[in-house]
């Protein structure tokens, strides 16, 4: 059970419900960090950070968690997406079409004048409210930056995310940015390497559940 949380937890990361014609014109490293208390319990410093990785269309996701470090692949041309992992001394690589996977929820955002320095980012503050949140939560964003590189909710928030709450497993869990650099990413980045088993997430379920 802890095995199959760790897996959906960075899924919750990338919770996409994207419409296919955003503009991407970003090419760079972003860093969150979270106050997940899942992540404390994992003797790894680097727990607490989440790295993104992004070329245009496509976006490396960077976590670690109780079973390791995970990097989950999203190409938005292709709708597809890819979340490597290592279980049982094996390299996996659980292929995703986001068109059939995308849970859809009805979220309503409510911008508000004020702003907030997150990092060395101006943020402007929004109330964001959806149908399975028992209290709205409190967000702030950046209008600099498109809201593709980090897309949750459905895709309401204007802007990049730079402090934000995600609900897992009914836990409230909030991030926030502490690094943002424009720079060349090498496309090294978004391949899966040779030595990854390349599967669905049914097939990596069925080989989970006993015989």
């Amino acid at each position: 059970m802890i095995k199959l949380f760790a897996i959906l937890s960075l899924l919750a990361l990338s919770t996409l419900s994207f419409t296919y014609g955003q503009r991407f014109n970003f090419e760079g490293e972003l860093i969150y960090f979270t106050n997940d208390p899942i992540q404390e319990t994992i003797p790894v410093d680097s727990a607490a950070y989440i790295k993104y990785f992004v070329r245009g269309e496509e976006v490396r996701v960077e976590s670690v968690t109780q079973m390791g470090k995970q990097v989950y692949l999203i190409n938005h041309r292709e709708q597809k997406a890819v979340l490597m992992l290592s279980f049982a001394n094996r390299h996996v690589a659980l292929v995703q079409d986001l068109t059939k996977d995308t849970i859809t929820k009805n979220y309503t955002i409510k911008k508000s004048c004020k702003s907030q320095k997150i990092g060395t980012l101006k943020g402007s503050k929004a109330t964001l409210s959806g149908e399975h949140l028992t209290e709205p939560i409190t967000l702030f964003y950046s209008k600099k930056y498109p809201n593709y590189i980090v897309d949750i909710y459905n895709g309401v928030i204007p802007g990049l995310p730079l402090s934000y709450d995600l609900i897992i497993q009914g836990d409230r869990v909030n991030y926030e940015i502490v690094k943002l650099e424009e720079k060349t990413i090498s496309d090294d980045y978004f391949h899966v390497p040779a030595h990854y088993t390349v599967m669905t997430m049914e097939e990596f379920l069925q080989q989970l559940s006993p015989e």
